[in-house]
């Protein structure tokens, strides 16, 4: 009789950078969908710009959030926060409830020192094989707005065209990625980079 333990799920941090347009929210909504689909799980999407990408799922009430998406029957929503107290009261409510996909586009609204830092979506990052959550997260900086204990729970990257010298920088010196191919990459291209451990 075989006492093999039953594979492990992994959940993941991922981000997709580039310029505007490049594809980066269309992506991440598609590998939303897809585990949406394979996991049976819902999808909240913060929604920081009210864009089109999103516009197929009902935008959802703060305070309706958690009737909505863990009670039966299950749904996917979108949430546009107001402020960081509103996005770290959804990732509370995500780490409380899991089995779950938070997509956050924009995520520079959220981690950065102009707009103010959600420590609860740090926090998530840190957290999401507990929680039982996939993160994706967009932003057109590496730099300024993906400070290191965010970076550090990353399990895939995906790079999407960038001209900002620093973003390149970065990327070249820290991954190993050649900023001429990442500066001519067409639109809704990019490169994919595994940091972390893969289900």
């Amino acid at each position: 009789m075989s006492t093999r333990a039953k594979p492990r799920r992994f959940y993941g941090v991922r981000w997709f950078v580039g310029c505007p347009q490049s594809g980066k929210s269309t992506l991440a909504r598609e590998l939303a969908s897809r585990l949406h689909r394979e996991r049976r799980v819902p999808v909240i999407v913060l929604d920081a710009q009210s864009v089109h990408n999103f516009a197929e799922l009902p935008e959802c009430k703060l305070e309706d959030v958690a009737a909505t998406v863990w009670k039966h029957p299950r749904a996917s929503v979108r949430v546009v926060p107001r402020d960081v107290d509103e996005v770290d009261r959804i990732c509370r409510a995500v780490s409380a409830g899991g089995d779950v996909v938070l997509l956050v586009d924009e995520a520079h609204n959220w981690l950065s020192a102009q707009s103010g830092c959600s420590g609860e979506l740090v926090r998530l990052m840190r957290t999401v094989q507990h929680a039982r959550a996939d993160l994706f997260l967009t932003t057109q900086h590496l730099t300024g707005d993906v400070h290191q204990g965010a970076l550090s729970c990353t399990s895939e990257l995906y790079v999407f065209r960038n001209t900002s010298p620093r973003v390149l920088q970065v990327l070249e010196r820290d991954f190993g990625m050649d900023r001429a191919k990442i500066q001519a990459l067409p639109q809704f291209k990019c490169f994919r980079k595994l940091l972390g451990f893969q289900g």
